[in-house]
Parts: structure tokens; C-alpha cells; sequence
């Protein structure tokens, strides 16, 4: 029920200069943390975990050994800032 987490899909995550930055380089996962269940429960353990955050959205670049290596918090207009942050500059 994010309303920046489903902008941030819908209008973000399409644009040409993100998508290819995404495509083949990264693996989406989401994690869902704002309903009112137990598995939902469990992820926002997970996302506080990585990011010492639950607050939505979040992004994350995980490591191969689970480890974050990048958060970006919050949704953003600015797709230099996004592109930034995927690129990990």
C-alpha cells in the first residue's frame, strides 16, 4: 500500500536510463513489509536488518553473502540520484 513504493514502479524503475542500468546487472526482489501478516512480519526484520530501517520505500543492493552493499532510502523524482545509486557512484 506504499504510495512512493508504487510510483516508484510505475514510473521510475521504466525509464529507459534505469531499466537498462537493471537489466541483467540486478535481480528485483520484493519485499513486502506493510500488510498486517506474518510473512510480512518477518521481512521487515529482514529489511531492518540490512538497512537499520522500516521505513518504505527502500532500495538495497545485497552482496552474494547477504550483506547489504548500497541503501537508498525513500522514493525520488531525480533519476540521476537513482541512476547513482544503482550505478554505486
Amino acid at each position: 500500500t506504499c504510495t512512493n513504493c508504487r510510483w516508484m514502479e510505475a514510473n521510475m524503475f521504466p525509464r529507459p536510463g534505469i531499466a537498462s542500468l537493471i537489466d541483467g546487472r540486478f535481480v528485483k526482489v520484493e519485499l513486502f513489509t506493510d500488510r498486517p501478516t506474518a510473512e510480512d512480519a518477518r521481512n521487515q526484520e529482514l529489511q531492518k536488518k540490512l538497512t537499520k530501517t522500516v521505513a518504505l520505500p527502500v532500495y538495497v543492493v545485497v552482496r552474494p553473502d547477504g550483506s547489504p552493499d548500497r541503501i537508498f532510502e525513500g522514493g525520488t523524482r531525480d533519476e540521476a540520484a537513482f541512476a547513482k545509486f544503482l550505478k554505486g557512484s
